[in-house]
């Protein structure tokens, strides 16, 4: 595969190699636009048409060990169901906020110790600038995740908390896929997909009664 870009395109298989026009380090195209990994903010382009990246990206998605990995998803769904009451239960000694705070350290704790195990899976040279503040949200939004299952699950039970977060986890997927939200692979919102997402929606429903 030999794809055109601002600088030299280099054949190969996915992803797509190019050297910076600026500085002439290697980059990985994942997206139409992508920054040099130099760190300098560079900006390269590829003339690769929507279409075949559209393609490439639902080909990508449909991979044959999906089924693997939607049972990595079902395995962290349990995880998730298992600290929500945990979280909850460390909420009512520490406060909401508290609980949150000691969690974070013990994340960081833990996220330390792995990167000094596996060095080669952090990467932090290449941190986005200022102008890509958007990227930092997910550290708010993950305050939220820790936070509301700490507030609602003595209120509500851990069932119910957990539906609801899941109901809300389907339709946001829902929009991030059908639009490519935040440099995502965009997957069509098919009617099957669609009547999938309802009837979640209409048995989450039914678990919560």
């Amino acid at each position: 595969m030999l794809m055109m870009g601002a600088g030299r395109a280099v054949a190969g298989p996915y992803p797509i190699s190019f050297d910076c026009t600026q500085c002439a380090s290697p980059s990985s195209m994942a997206l139409a636009r992508a920054r040099c990994h130099c760190g300098s903010g560079h900006r390269i382009d590829s003339t690769e048409s929507s279409a075949g990246m559209s393609t490439r990206r639902r080909n990508e998605v449909q991979d044959p060990g999906s089924i693997l990995l939607f049972g990595t998803g079902v395995v962290a769904g349990a995880s998730i169901a298992i600290q929500s009451v945990l979280n909850a239960t460390l909420g009512e000694r520490l406060g909401n906020f508290g609980s949150v705070l000691a969690l974070t350290l013990v994340s960081i704790l833990a996220l330390l110790v792995l990167i000094w195990l596996f060095p080669s899976t952090a990467s932090f040279g290449t941190l986005p600038g200022w102008g890509e503040w958007y990227l930092y949200a997910g550290g708010l939004l993950g305050v939220m995740v820790l936070g509301a299952p700490i507030y609602l699950v003595p209120r509500v039970g851990a069932t119910y908390t957990l539906v609801a977060m899941i109901v809300g986890q389907l339709l946001a997927a829902l929009l991030v896929d059908s639009f490519g939200l935040f440099a995502s692979p965009r997957i069509d919102a098919t009617f099957p997909r669609i009547f999938g997402a309802a009837c979640v929606v209409i048995g989450a429903f039914f678990v919560t009664r």
